[in-house]
């Protein structure tokens, strides 16, 4: 079982960095391939292909973002693991705590695991994750919040409704104390508190598919 490979496949550059930063600040030392995939299609086809060879990985596992419907993309990703015949989950809801299947077949080892950004719950993305790691009484935050209703009450926003978080976030780390730093940069920093209920079911999650027997 050592020997065999643990993968985690993310949309973006963005998520892997974030996503190694909450691991170091919760203290998660296990050696998972983070993989970028570049979209959540892609991601399809690379879980598609790591699930074909079972007896290399001790687990495998994806987050992908929500965007505008959770269940339609937990929906995406359970169909391909119900195809594989491996794990039994054709009408499985997502769980709020994320999915984590063993497969039906005893002579199968694989896990397989998904979480939907922000929280397996609500439509979103990674910015949704991050937004909670900044104090809703944040003075900053006030100001950037003012900042963009301003904007959009005077119809000079560019960003399309859909990405208001990402221009929050964004906006926000731009007037902290290092200007220009990724957002995985701020939460190393802890410009960014990466400790919220959201990252603590997040951390349980991660050691549930890749550390716990």
């Amino acid at each position: 079982m050592q020997d065999k490979k643990k993968i985690l496949l993310v949309e973006g550059y963005n998520d892997k960095g974030v996503i190694e930063q909450v691991l170091n600040a919760y203290g998660i030392n296990v050696d998972i391939e983070i993989k970028v995939c570049g979209g959540v299609d892609v991601m399809s086809d690379e879980l598609r292909l790591y699930l074909k060879n079972p007896s290399a990985y001790y687990a495998v596992a994806v987050i992908a973002d929500a965007d505008t419907n959770t269940d339609s993309r937990w929906q995406q990703i359970r169909n391909i693991l119900h195809n594989t015949g491996m794990y039994d989950c054709n009408r499985l809801p997502l769980p709020p705590e994320g999915a984590v299947l063993a497969s039906v077949d005893s002579d199968i080892s694989l896990k397989a695991g998904a979480w939907i950004m922000p929280n397996n719950e609500y439509p979103g993305a990674l910015e949704e994750f991050l937004i909670e790691m900044i104090p809703i009484e944040d003075e900053l935050m006030v100001e950037v919040e003012n900042k963009l209703m301003e904007l959009e009450s005077q119809c000079k926003q560019r960003y399309a409704a859909k990405d208001r978080n990402k221009a929050k976030v964004q906006t926000y780390t731009a007037w902290e104390r290092k200007p220009g730093i990724s957002v995985a940069t701020a939460v190393k920093s802890r410009i960014l508190n990466p400790h919220t209920p959201t990252a603590d079911k997040f951390v349980e999650w991660i050691k549930e598919v890749f550390v716990n027997e």
